[in-house]
Formats: C-alpha cells, sequence, structure tokens
C-alpha cells in the first residue's frame, strides 16, 4: 500500500497539470465538503494550541491554520513535499510532520487538541482501528473533523453491483475518473482507494470509541457529465437549486449527496 501512496499523487498530478481546470463556481461546488470542514474548524481553531492532521498529504491545508499543527501521512514523499513547502512558506517553526500509519499513530496519549482526518478513512482496510487511535490521542472534550465519501449515495450503490472494471470505464466516460485514476484502480487493486463507509456505521464506531457526534452534515449532489458543467458553467445555479431542495430531506440526502461531514467530541 505505501507503494501505492508513492507513485499515486505524482501520476495524478502529472495528469491534471494537462487538463484545464473546473470554473471557480463548479469547482466550489463540487468540494463543498471541503469548505464545511474548514468552516466548521475554523470555529473553533482560535482555542486550539495543537492539532493534527491524519493524511496531510503535500500539507497545503496545514499550513492555513494559524496554530501548531502535526501532518502525518504513510508517503514519505508527501511528507518531504509538506516539509518543503512548510519552510518556503515560513511556517516551519509551527509545522511538524512525520512519516506513520494512520491506524497506530506514533503520538503519545492525550496530547492533541484538535484531529483532522479528511478523506482518509475511505482508503483503509478497517476504519476502527483510526478512530480508535484519535480517540487515544485526544484530550478529553477535543474535537475531531472528518469528511469522507458516502457509500449511500444511490450512484455508488448501483454502481458497485456491476462488474469493477465496466464501472470503472462507465466512471472515465461519464467524467468522474481521470484516465491515470482509472489505470491505477485497474493495475493496483481496488483496496488501495475507496472502500466507502456510510455514515450510520462511521457514527456507531466513533460512539465506539468515546467520540460523541456534535453535527453532521452531508454535502454535493454528484455531477452529472462534469465536462457539460465545465463547458456551462451556469448551469451550476440550477444544480444548487436542486441541492437546495434535497436538503430539506435526510434521507435524500443520504440518497444523493456525495460527501458527509463529521464533527465530533472526546467524551470521558
Amino acid at each position: 500500500m505505501r507503494k501505492f501512496y508513492e507513485t499515486a499523487p505524482r501520476i495524478l498530478e502529472d495528469y491534471y497539470r494537462k487538463i484545464p481546470p473546473s470554473p471557480p463556481d463548479v469547482f466550489l461546488y463540487d468540494n463543498q465538503f471541503r469548505v464545511v470542514l474548514h468552516r466548521y474548524l475554523m470555529e473553533v481553531i482560535k482555542n486550539t494550541i495543537v492539532t493534527l492532521d491524519v493524511g496531510c498529504g503535500g500539507g497545503g491545508d496545514l499550513l492555513k491554520l494559524p496554530v501548531i499543527s502535526i501532518g502525518l501521512d504513510l508517503s514519505v514523499t508527501q511528507i518531504l513535499r509538506a516539509a518543503e513547502l512548510a519552510k518556503k512558506e515560513k511556517r516551519a517553526e509551527t509545522k511538524f510532520f512525520i512519516v506513520g500509519d494512520a491506524q497506530h499513530l506514533p503520538i503519545k496519549s492525550s496530547p492533541i487538541d484538535v484531529v483532522v482526518c479528511s478523506e482518509v478513512i475511505e482508503h483503509l482496510p478497517n476504519p476502527k482501528y483510526c478512530l480508535n487511535e484519535i480517540s487515544r490521542v485526544l484530550k478529553e472534550n477535543g474535537l475531531l473533523f472528518l469528511s469522507s465519501p458516502n457509500a449511500g449515495e444511490l450512484y455508488i450503490r448501483f454502481g458497485r453491483k456491476l462488474p469493477r472494471k465496466i464501472r470503472l470505464l462507465m466512471g472515465l466516460l461519464l467524467g468522474y475518473l481521470p484516465k491515470p485514476c482509472l489505470e491505477l484502480q485497474v493495475s493496483s487493486g481496488e483496496a488501495h482507494f475507496h472502500i466507502l463507509n456510510f455514515p450510520d456505521k462511521i457514527i456507531s464506531s466513533l460512539r465506539e470509541n468515546q467520540l460523541s457526534v456534535k453535527n453532521m452534515t452531508l454535502t454535493e449532489v454528484r455531477i452529472p457529465l462534469p465536462r457539460l458543467f465545465n463547458r456551462f458553467p451556469f448551469l451550476i445555479r440550477v444544480w444548487w437549486k436542486i441541492d437546495e431542495i434535497i436538503s430539506r430531506s435526510l434521507f435524500l440526502s443520504l440518497l444523493f449527496k456525495k460527501h458527509f461531514v463529521i464533527v465530533a467530541q472526546r467524551t470521558h
């Protein structure tokens, strides 16, 4: 698995450099989970001393935090890049990076005020181990900010019933998977990519690990044919209206929204 995560970021970055970026409105909508996560985080960060970002990748999000922060990632390459970026941005004195496994955090118990775990648990064979470790390193009343794709989304539910290579090809044709991502999944095994989780299962695991859920938000209705929206960005206004209607119902949100964002607090 480590070898995969050393290789994947470079291949995908090379690909994305060659394609035009999405218009800002489309990009913002399709990344609402990041907006919501950041908003929740900023509401509490002023009272925070130490933050841990589990699965920090290249460290871009970590550098935005105005506090002492620790970034952890399985990839040596990503950690080196994150440390170099922190040095370049003159943030090296408050940003620290370590190579480690989210399921076995190399940190003593209870020193962390806030843990961020964004788009990580779906890449783990057993998220319960990660949540147990997060609970262990959090101080009492410390907060966890977690996001992950929603396994209950209808597109995912029906897609999983198709043969693997067919659904990956469909994803490519519909514009959901760039070609390098498709090749990585086919060649390396799906365990390296999304092993999706239902929100209720994650909530149950959080409670088992003394993490009380304070808030859960479901974000983004999947955009059909992203290339069409990229070409005609005004369509995103219609999609926001559809999103607003779906948001009125938790049942519909669980069926049609792509991500969930959870805020949980460490209890006694």
